[in-house]
């Protein structure tokens, strides 16, 4: 058995797990940071999110621009950032940004939808590769308590 070798990332889950469990403290931490760096400013790219989570020295787990780019899609996901072409490039600039989301419309049954803030709203099709039937944020929405 070689003893020097270190498994990838793939097999052992990355940054995401410490021995073997799903290190749940350390992503919401690493979620509030993110958020809270791109609510300071205008807006930030992932690279920029990424320098200030190493800069910052609070984890100790390598991370990569790869897994910053994972929790922001979370923060997307979760209706907490938008995503935004930079408006600093040139026209048709293909530099993603992300800003704080604005939620300025009342709390009504769409806005309360996960379909509401889904990337991917326009390829939702009942028979596709996306589709509510499968959906696991739908899955949980519908799960809740009615809310009135």
């Amino acid at each position: 058995m070689v003893y020097d070798v270190e498994p990838s990332r793939e097999i052992t889950g990355g940054a995401w797990y410490n021995e073997q469990d799903l290190d749940e403290d350390f992503i919401e931490v690493l979620h509030d940071q993110c958020y809270l760096f791109i609510s300071n400013k205008s807006f930030a790219s992932a690279e920029e999110v990424y320098h200030f989570i190493k800069e910052s020295r609070v984890f100790e787990a390598d991370l990569r621009l790869e897994d910053i780019q994972t929790v922001l899609n979370t923060l997307i996901f979760d209706g907490l950032v938008e995503d935004i072409r930079d408006p600093r490039g040139p026209a048709f600039s293909a530099k993603v940004l992300y800003k704080r989301a604005r939620l300025d419309l009342p709390p009504n049954e769409f806005t309360h939808s996960p379909c509401s803030i889904c990337p991917v709203f326009e390829s939702c099709a009942p028979n596709g590769v996306v589709n509510p039937v499968v959906c696991p944020y739908l899955t949980a929405w519908n799960a809740l308590p009615p809310q009135y």
